[in-house]
């Protein structure tokens, strides 16, 4: 397995997010609003359209710690991931943590028709910011067919787990992640291993990584790997690890987000 520390730095993580002094640009916001599932076409005109994530945007989801939500962004014409935003809950934070599908922190889209599918289950509005164009509000419609399973669970102070994901195609994308959060955190350790089940003592595969830190009052860790479109060999695969907080009165959640992405017919 792989160990990934957390550790809270307040005042770093406050300068890295915050923008120079009237460096910000100018932006809209953008929203897509419906159940878990459904989709809505965006029509970007020549001038191109740069979509922002932003960090901490959005309220807590439905579902507790193991809430997700968010918006995945394909191309019309070939159903490639241009863009998008996974949402989820983490103990210890007050707002949903964001992790970008494509790129870092936003998503330039050239002139061109694009789908927007939501992702979790249920009722759900997702906060994105545009820049380049006016204030929008898609309205997702269609049936509700959900593209995204989680594995998950919580427990105090610690845990171990494995969990089977079922079969994985190369059309799906792969998010996994753990933490601790809660009162008085100090920090957290947690081991995160994905392994096919197709090879006995399989080796845990690395995607990219990432970790964000601290939650409200520096109360939460939360660390992942991210697996997009075409990095797994289609078969079955296990999330397994352990996690643990080092706080008095720590919540330890895990999560494994398989995103399963529609193939859409040229309009």
């Amino acid at each position: 397995m792989t160990r990934r520390w957390g550790l809270l730095l307040a005042v770093a993580f406050a300068v890295w997010v915050a923008p120079a002094a009237g460096a910000a640009p100018r932006t809209s916001p953008l929203v897509v609003s419906g159940l878990g599932g459904q989709s809505v076409v965006l029509s970007v005109g020549a001038a191109g359209l740069d979509v922002q994530y932003p960090v901490f945007a959005e309220q807590p989801l439905r579902g507790g710690d193991a809430g997700v939500g968010g918006v995945a962004i394909q191309g019309m014409g070939d159903s490639r991931l241009v863009g998008g935003v996974l949402l989820e809950n983490a103990p210890g934070f007050s707002r949903a943590v964001t992790v970008p599908l494509v790129g870092f922190d936003h998503t330039v889209l050239r002139a061109g028709r694009y789908r927007l599918t939501l992702l979790g289950s249920g009722p759900q509005t997702v906060h994105l910011a545009a820049r380049g164009t006016a204030p929008r509000h898609a309205v997702a419609r269609g049936a509700a067919h959900p593209i995204t399973r989680v594995n998950a669970g919580t427990s105090p102070v610690a845990t171990v787990w494995s969990d089977p994901l079922g079969h994985l195609d190369r059309n799906d994308y792969v998010v996994t992640g753990a933490g601790s959060g809660g009162e008085l955190q100090q920090g957290s350790e947690d081991d995160l291993c994905l392994e096919s089940q197709a090879t006995v003592a399989a080796p845990c595969l690395l995607g990219g990584g990432f970790t964000v830190t601290p939650g409200d009052g520096a109360a939460g860790t939360w660390s992942g790997y991210q697996y997009p479109p075409g990095t797994l060999a289609p078969g079955s695969y296990v999330f397994s690890g352990n996690a643990i907080g080092a706080g008095p009165s720590s919540t330890v959640a895990h999560a494994a987000v398989v995103i399963s992405l529609p193939r859409w017919s040229r309009p």
